[in-house]
């Protein structure tokens, strides 16, 4: 039982290093996405492309969407969507 412990760790941190990495298919879609966001958070809000931009990704994409959106617009996703949405559920679940 202790080999297989040790031979474990070692996998899945090497794993997770290998995973780290965003390669040029990802950064286009996170590109795209970014704008997809900013434009559901415009004058006329778009909950459901929201919805279905950042419940469909791994906390790592997440965080690459954010990072992402900071850089293309000079303003934070998580204070956006608390301003856009003030006081809601949805703000909440989303930010959360």
């Amino acid at each position: 039982m202790e080999e297989f412990e040790e031979n474990f760790i070692p996998r899945i941190t090497q794993t997770f290093h290998h995973d780290q990495s965003v390669n040029k298919v990802e950064r286009k879609e996170i590109e795209k996405e970014v704008k997809a966001l900013r434009k559901a958070l415009g004058f006329i809000s778009n909950k459901q492309t929201i919805i279905n931009i950042l419940c469909t990704k791994t906390n790592r994409q997440r965080l690459e969407i954010v990072k992402a959106y900071r850089s293309a617009y000079e303003s934070d996703l998580i204070e956006d969507i608390k301003r856009k949405f003030p006081k809601s559920r949805f703000s909440k679940l989303m930010v959360a």
